[in-house]
């Protein structure tokens, strides 16, 4: 009660609350997965320090960077067993 009648009288006197939200570093990086350049992925992974896991004798791979670009993105089939599994089949959309 002391909690909201505080919150009440801050609104009251001060306005609204404006909480400014940044992107966690693991939203970041799911976004630049979602844009699929592998430029950004590149860079954003060097900057993590997990860029070994893309890197071969010669550098940084295509072939692995896309390998791994299709490890982290979930498959359709894979997300609906999953879904499945936790009793959600409610979520799957119908073709």
């Amino acid at each position: 009660m002391e909690l909201i009648e505080k919150e009440r009288l801050y609104l009251k006197f001060h306005g609204e609350r404006h909480i400014a939200e940044e992107a966690s570093e693991l939203d970041q990086f799911i976004d630049i997965f979602k844009r699929h350049d592998k430029n950004d992925i590149s860079s954003a992974m060097q900057k993590q320090e997990i860029s070994y896991l893309i890197k071969d004798e010669g550098g940084v791979s295509d072939e692995l960077l896309s390998e791994f670009v299709d490890l982290m993105k979930p498959n359709e089939n894979d997300m609906r067993d999953a879904l499945e599994g936790l009793g959600l089949k409610h979520m799957i959309r119908k073709k």
